[in-house]
C-alpha cells in the first residue's frame, strides 16, 4: 500500500509538472502572438500613410501634366490647382491616426489562466492534500516571477545601454529589445496573477479573508455551460492593459 502511494503521489507530481510547463508555453505563445499583432498594426498604419503619400504625390504630377496641354484646359487645369491646394497630407494622416486611435477599453486582452483541482472547493481531496498541493505550485511560481524579474532587468539593463550609447545598437534592435520588456512584464503579471488566485484558495482553506491585490479586479470566471453542462469547466480570464500603439508622423 505504501509502495501505491508513492508511486501514486510521484506520478501527480509529475503530471503536474507537465501541466504547468504545457501551460507556461501556451502564455508564450500568447505573448509572442501580442507582439506579433502590433508589429502588424504598425505595419498597416505605416501602410496607410504611404498610400496618402503617393495619392498626393500623383495629384501632383497629374497637375503639371494638365498644365502642359494648353489653354483649351486651363480651366481644368484650375480646379485640380485647387484641389491641390486643399490637399493637407499632414492633416490627413492625423485624421488616420485619430480614427484609428485605441481607447482605453481597447488596451486590453484576454489570457486564459491556469485553472488547478486542488482550487475547487467541491473537490473531494482532503483538505490537507489541497493546501500541500496548492503549496508547491506557488512556490514554483515564485521561483518563476523571481527568475522572470531578473530575466527583465537584464532586458532593461541592455536597454539603457543602448539609449546610453547609440553606437552599441540601431533602431531595430531598441524596438526589439522595447518588445522583449513588454513580453517579460506580461509575463510577469500572468505568473503574479496565477499565484494571487491559488492564494485566494489557500485563504479560503484556512479560513481566511481574501486578499486584496492589484489583479483582484481584473480577475473573473467563466463557466462553460455548453461544453459541459453537468460539470461547467471554469476558465479564469484575466485582462491585462496594452501598451499604446501608434504610428510616428
Amino acid at each position: 500500500m505504501l509502495n501505491r502511494l508513492t508511486k501514486s503521489a510521484e506520478m501527480q507530481a509529475r503530471v503536474d509538472e507537465e501541466y504547468f510547463h504545457v501551460n507556461m508555453e501556451g502564455h508564450q505563445m500568447r505573448l509572442k502572438w501580442e507582439n506579433t499583432l502590433k508589429n502588424c498594426y504598425q505595419i498597416t498604419q505605416e501602410l496607410e500613410k504611404q498610400r496618402i503619400e503617393v495619392l498626393c504625390n500623383l495629384l501632383s504630377i497629374y497637375k503639371l501634366h494638365m498644365s502642359s496641354l494648353g489653354q483649351t484646359l486651363q480651366h481644368g487645369q484650375r480646379q485640380i490647382e485647387l484641389t491641390v491646394q486643399r490637399v493637407d497630407m499632414d492633416e490627413d494622416v492625423r485624421t488616420l491616426v485619430k480614427e484609428n486611435s485605441i481607447t482605453a477599453e481597447d488596451h486590453k486582452a484576454e489570457f486564459l489562466m491556469a485553472d488547478y483541482f486542488e482550487e475547487d472547493s467541491k473537490s473531494l481531496m482532503a483538505k490537507d492534500r489541497r493546501k500541500e498541493a496548492i503549496t508547491l505550485k506557488m512556490q514554483r511560481l515564485e521561483d518563476c516571477v523571481t527568475k522572470t524579474k531578473k530575466d527583465r532587468e537584464g532586458i532593461e539593463k541592455l536597454m539603457r545601454t543602448y539609449s546610453e550609447n547609440p553606437s552599441f545598437s540601431n533602431q531595430k534592435n531598441l524596438e526589439e529589445t522595447e518588445l522583449q520588456i513588454d513580453e517579460s512584464t506580461l509575463k510577469l503579471d500572468l505568473l503574479e496573477a496565477t499565484r494571487y488566485k491559488l492564494s485566494i484558495s489557500m485563504s479560503e482553506l484556512e479560513g481566511k479573508p481574501k486578499t486584496v491585490h492589484r489583479f483582484s479586479e481584473s480577475i473573473v470566471k467563466w463557466k462553460d455551460k455548453v461544453r459541459r453542462p453537468k460539470a461547467p469547466f471554469i476558465i479564469t480570464i484575466y485582462t491585462v492593459p496594452l501598451h499604446s500603439m501608434s504610428i510616428k508622423l
